[in-house]
Formats: C-alpha cells, sequence, structure tokens
C-alpha cells in the first residue's frame, strides 16, 4: 500500500478525481437548482457579418473536433493502447466546466449570446462571487468542442516546434524549451482569440489598458490572457513533448506494475488533475489582474453583454464587495 501511496501518479489521480466530483455536483446543481435557459441577444440587432461569423463557427469547430477524435481513436487502435493525445483530448473535456472561471471575481469577459447557448452553470461553483452570472450565456455547439480541440492542436504545435528548437544548443536544455514551448502557447492564443474578438463573437470589456491590444476598442484585448493562456498551453505541450519512450509523461510516472484497467483510470485522472490545476492557477491570476481593470469607456451591444446587471455607460458587473467600497 505504501508503494502504491509513493506513485506520483496516484496523487495526481486523486486530485482529477476531485476535480470530476466537483464540476459533476457543479452540472448537478445547475441541472437542478439553476435555469439552463437561452439567453437572448437583447434589444440591440446582431449584425449581419456576426451572424454569419457565429454560424461558421458553430459548423466548423465541431466537424474539426470529429476529424480529430476521429483521428485519435484510429491512432490509439492502432497502437492498441491509450494514447497520450487521447489522454489530452479527454482531460481538456473534463476542464471544460471551468470555462467561465476567468470572471469569478469581476465580470469582464463575455460570450455573444447570439451563439447557440444555454445559461451557464459559473453561479454553482462554490465561491462564486461575479454577480449577475445567471444570464451569462454558454455557448455549448461551440465552446464544449472548441475547449478539447484548441488543448490537443496547441499540444501538437508547440511539440512540433520544440522538435525544431531542441537541436539547436542554446535552446536544447529542458528550461530553454518549456519557455519556447510558453512563448509558442502566446502566440497561439493570441491568433486564437483575436479571430474570436475581430468577428464579434466575444469581448473583453474591462481590460488594464497599459497591458491591451487595441486598448478602447470593441476588439480590445489584454495582452496578459494572451500570456497566462498561453503560458498553460506551453506546459501542456511540454508533458507531451518529454513522454518517456512508453508515451508516458511526469504525471504519469508509477502506473507499471498496475492492472491494465486500474492504470488507465489513473492515468485520465492524471491528466485531467494537472490540466485543471493549470487552468485553475490561470483563472484566478487572470482574476486577481482584472480587479485593476480600467473603467469601461463604451456601451457595449446586448449580444456581447450577456444581459447582466447593465445600464448604460457601465456595461461592467462588480461583485457586492466592489460596490460596497464605492
Amino acid at each position: 500500500m505504501r508503494s502504491l501511496i509513493s506513485r506520483p501518479i496516484v496523487w495526481w489521480a486523486l486530485l482529477g478525481a476531485a476535480f470530476v466530483i466537483l464540476q459533476l455536483y457543479v452540472y448537478a446543481a445547475w441541472l437542478l437548482r439553476g435555469d439552463p435557459a437561452p439567453v437572448g441577444t437583447g434589444d440591440d440587432p446582431v449584425p449581419r457579418g456576426v451572424r454569419v461569423w457565429a454560424w461558421l463557427f458553430q459548423v466548423l469547430v465541431p466537424c474539426a473536433f470529429v476529424l480529430c477524435l476521429v483521428h485519435v481513436v484510429r491512432d490509439c487502435r492502432a497502437r492498441r493502447r491509450l494514447s497520450f493525445d487521447a489522454l489530452l483530448l479527454g482531460g481538456w473535456f473534463l476542464v471544460y466546466w471551468q470555462d467561465h472561471m476567468p470572471v469569478l471575481w469581476r465580470a469582464d469577459f463575455f460570450y455573444s449570446s447570439y451563439l447557440a447557448n444555454l445559461s451557464s452553470w459559473a453561479p454553482q461553483v462554490p465561491g462564486w462571487v461575479s454577480r449577475g452570472d445567471d444570464r451569462t450565456p454558454a455557448p455549448l455547439l461551440l465552446t464544449s468542442t472548441l475547449f478539447p480541440l484548441l488543448g490537443l492542436c496547441t499540444a501538437v504545435v508547440i511539440c512540433a516546434v520544440l522538435r525544431r528548437c531542441a537541436p539547436v544548443r542554446s535552446l536544447s536544455s529542458r528550461p530553454a524549451l518549456v519557455a519556447v514551448a510558453i512563448v509558442t502557447g502566446t502566440v497561439l492564443d493570441l491568433v486564437c482569440e483575436s479571430a474570436l474578438l475581430l468577428t464579434g463573437l466575444i469581448s473583453y470589456p474591462g481590460t488594464v489598458g497599459a497591458l491591451t491590444l487595441w486598448s478602447g476598442q470593441p476588439y480590445q484585448f489584454p495582452l496578459y490572457e494572451a500570456v497566462l493562456l498561453g503560458s498553460v498551453w506551453g506546459v501542456a505541450g511540454s508533458l507531451r513533448f518529454f513522454r518517456t519512450a512508453q508515451d508516458r509523461s511526469a504525471v504519469e510516472r508509477g502506473d507499471t506494475g498496475l492492472p491494465p484497467r486500474v492504470a488507465v483510470t489513473l492515468r485520465i485522472l492524471a491528466v485531467a488533475g494537472v490540466l485543471n490545476i493549470l487552468f485553475l492557477s490561470y483563472a484566478l491570476l487572470f482574476n486577481t489582474i482584472s480587479l485593476h481593470g480600467d473603467p469601461v469607456d463604451q456601451d457595449r451591444p446586448s449580444h456581447l453583454s450577456s444581459t447582466r446587471c447593465l445600464t448604460p455607460g457601465q456595461p461592467l458587473c462588480v461583485s457586492p464587495t466592489e460596490e460596497a467600497d464605492r
């Protein structure tokens, strides 16, 4: 028993199991106590361009996810074992419940409510503070597939970059390669989120102006978001790159000698555990920085304000604590 507990995979798997239990509670509370009904677009008309891009993304992204899933399943069948890419795909799906965690304390990120959606489970997360989130749109058709798709695809791209950098003497050390992975992840996030911002499908209304790209514009983008989420993708990509010859990552160490079904279960939970920790760390840091965001100097169209505690000229929700301080 002592030998089993000392294995890293067991500790990571226990952490992953705790996150799985937590998200099951959140989803159950959402269904039983919440109001998972569609969120409307409000009074403002949704521009035609936004509508076109919304359905283009909602068709292409799920299709890309299905193709990715088919490729991963075929790869697993060819190997006759569960590949690390399959673990990444499943692990990121088990992180999806945290999609709204970056607005845990203050609502300064919005999805367009024109996207096919249900109101979010976010208020059911223990410790949730941000106000008005009972009508936050969760665009399930898009984000439920985009989350695991980006998680795996960014890891694949990062590994391709690291393979090019590894032969370079100045970049051959593990810390240097991890740094390259984080920089690559940052660039990838900047590209991906800019595509959603410029098409009007997401919005960051309350950002730190000095750290924001296109500051003051409806499509402004906080660069610290790219660095923080890019770091998550970079570390996840590094886990994939530094696998052993047995296709095991650092968090899967210690699965040898275990019954096959037990080992597979522990591997799934271990990867889910580390990915959940990475994303939660990013979300808490993003929330902390967001508390210092500049005042919003423009109104937002109703489809990008999530119908959440908004008044003209003040399109940013604040927590009860912030409101008491005013």
